[in-house]
């Protein structure tokens, strides 16, 4: 079961019990990611968290990794649009140490010039290894299509310009603004009780962030009156495409309709797309189709790799399956399976102490609350055929219609020709 409590100071916990394991997850999650920098400051979130792991005022970062992997552990963090998350797992009776190393590393980092400087040729090149791996490039090149000039739009990394440009006093001020208790959600789940993570959080916080309001991002400007493209004529083996349809938020009363639709569209090797495009017509080792969601909106991503000269028979047959759920009725016998399928990856995935670390941190700290598994899974269930159809109209249209490509190919008109419902 899943407790909340927010601290006077406007932190929040949330912790779920799992009394039969070994081992307990914990993450600290800061509102700071992509959507909340300006353009001169891209990639500032990513930078502040390779800078974290290079030491505070009470350890060094060898001392860092040594505190965690020295009792069996695994430390980590990653960088979101939405968040920044520290995060490790370890044995149960490490919690309290844990969370020390944990909430010393986010809340007492030193940003030396020298550390400064020697991470940015680091992540220049984690940039530039990025541009060069084409199935994963194409999906940034599809955020610039899909929400353009926008903060969504820009790689979560940054540009080789704004990383060569950022200064410490930058890098000070902004984590001064985000990095602040009532913007931070500290998720538990293992072998640990409530009361037990609230009182050894507290005991932790004498070293405190700063007290900023919670930053508010600019809403999501989406004006869009046909499908867009964006090809990036280079010398690959394959075309890698990227198909990106405008969809819903985080809360959207229709998202669970959505999960279900994009199990039957493209999440497994049942699915339409996977039986169609490889199965069928054997055009692509790799397809597949996934949601993002973030605070105001959200995507139906659809990705394939595939020979340049089966990029035209691709494309249509992708438009061919989103047309189809457009006109009838999924039949009961796939709806029934894609929702089990739904159901059951959720409910496998809720063995794992860090997934559900995960998802209670992710959903607290950008939803405000959380629901209860009961409560999706009912959701789920109440899924009709009739919502597949009303939500795939209400999405699969041309003035949500995006895609991005990395292809050999250079004629882009003639492939906004044929991309269209």
């Amino acid at each position: 079961m899943r407790h909340i409590k927010t601290l006077e100071n406007g932190l929040k916990i949330v912790s779920y019990e799992m009394p039969h394991m070994n081992s307990v997850s914990v993450g600290i999650w800061i509102g700071a990611g992509g959507r909340y920098e300006t353009p001169a400051l891209s990639g500032i979130s990513h930078f502040i968290e390779h800078l974290v792991f290079k030491g505070t005022e009470k350890r060094s970062g060898k001392e860092i990794t040594e505190a965690i992997e020295g009792i069996g552990g695994a430390l980590n963090a990653f960088t979101g649009e939405e968040y920044t998350c520290y995060y490790a797992r370890v044995l149960a009776e490490h919690f309290a140490h844990t969370f020390d190393v944990l909430w010393d590393m986010a809340s007492n980092v030193t940003f030396s010039d020298e550390h400064i400087e020697k991470e940015k040729p680091v992540i220049k090149e984690e940039i530039m290894m990025y541009v060069d791996l084409p199935a994963q490039y194409v999906h940034d090149i599809l955020s610039e299509v899909l929400w353009p000039g926008q903060p969504l739009g820009k790689m979560l990394i940054g540009t080789v310009d704004t990383v060569d440009a950022v200064t410490n006093r930058q890098l000070v001020e902004y984590k001064e603004r985000l990095y602040t208790l009532s913007n931070i959600v500290v998720s538990v789940a293992g072998n640990i009780k409530h009361d037990s993570v609230v009182e050894t959080i507290c005991q932790c916080l004498s070293t405190t962030c700063s007290h900023y309001p919670v930053p508010v991002s600019d809403a999501v400007i989406e004006k869009q009156s046909a499908p867009e493209i964006k090809l990036l004529s280079k010398d690959t083996e394959q075309s890698h495409i990227a198909m990106g349809i405008r969809a819903y938020s985080r809360t959207h009363p229709d998202r669970y309709i959505l999960k279900v639709l994009n199990t039957v569209l493209g999440e497994n090797m049942s699915s339409r797309l996977f039986q169609e495009v490889r199965e069928k017509h054997g055009l692509a080792y790799s397809i597949h189709s996934s949601v993002e969601r973030f605070i105001d909106t959200g995507a139906v991503v659809i990705s394939a790799g595939t020979d340049p000269k089966s990029t035209e028979k691709t494309i249509k047959i992708i438009l061919s399956v989103l047309k189809n759920l457009k006109t009838e009725l999924v039949p009961k016998e796939e709806l029934d399976r894609a929702k089990q399928y739904t159901i059951g990856q959720l409910s496998l995935g809720l063995e794992k102490t860090m997934n559900i670390m995960m998802w209670l941190g992710e959903t607290l700290l950008t939803q405000k609350q959380v629901q209860s598994i009961d409560e999706i899974l009912e959701q789920i269930t109440k899924v009709s055929a009739e919502d597949l159809l009303r939500v795939s109209n209400a999405l699969f249209t041309n003035e949500r219609l995006n895609m991005s490509i990395i292809s050999p190919l250079k004629n882009e008109s003639r492939l906004r020709s044929i991309f269209h419902f």
